[in-house]
């Protein structure tokens, strides 16, 4: 089964500075999915994580990608 490692943070904010968008304070953990994941099981699964209920609370994913240098 193939897998991803996830790292979740949470209980922090997301901060522009220079066009560059970083996530400070929080709290953070990683899990390991399936790659055949749903989204509807992935967002149950940080909802837990989390310890949130999800009638109260939303979840938003954001993703960062490494820039590799020089661009191509």
């Amino acid at each position: 089964m193939d897998t991803v490692g996830i790292l979740v943070c949470y209980n922090g904010s997301w901060v522009k500075k220079d066009n560059i968008e970083s996530y400070e304070g929080g709290e953070a953990k990683g899990i390991i999915v399936s790659r055949n994941v749903t989204f509807s099981e992935l967002v149950q699964r940080i909802y837990k994580i989390m310890d949130a209920e999800p009638t109260k609370y939303s979840v938003t994913l954001k993703y960062s990608v490494p820039m590799l240098w020089p661009l191509k």
